[in-house]
């Protein structure tokens, strides 16, 4: 169910700026909770809980990385 995917990547980029990362992993932040979101039905029952997305960020965080060259 992607209802709400946008909202969970502004959520999660949002919180990566504001925790003063650099864009890449804001923006990693943001995909993440996004793509977490889609898993589970129910928009707010769908967005997933902080150390839920901790870990899985670092997946997302290391493919963008692989992308830079």
């Amino acid at each position: 169910d992607t209802v709400g995917a946008g909202d969970a990547f502004t959520a999660g980029l949002a919180v990566g700026l504001a925790e003063g990362r650099p864009v890449l992993e804001a923006i990693a932040l943001g995909v993440t909770a996004a793509s977490l979101s889609t898993r589970r039905r129910e928009t707010i029952e769908s967005y997933a809980r902080r150390p839920e997305v901790d870990g899985h960020v670092g997946k997302v965080l290391a493919a963008a990385r692989a992308l830079e060259g």
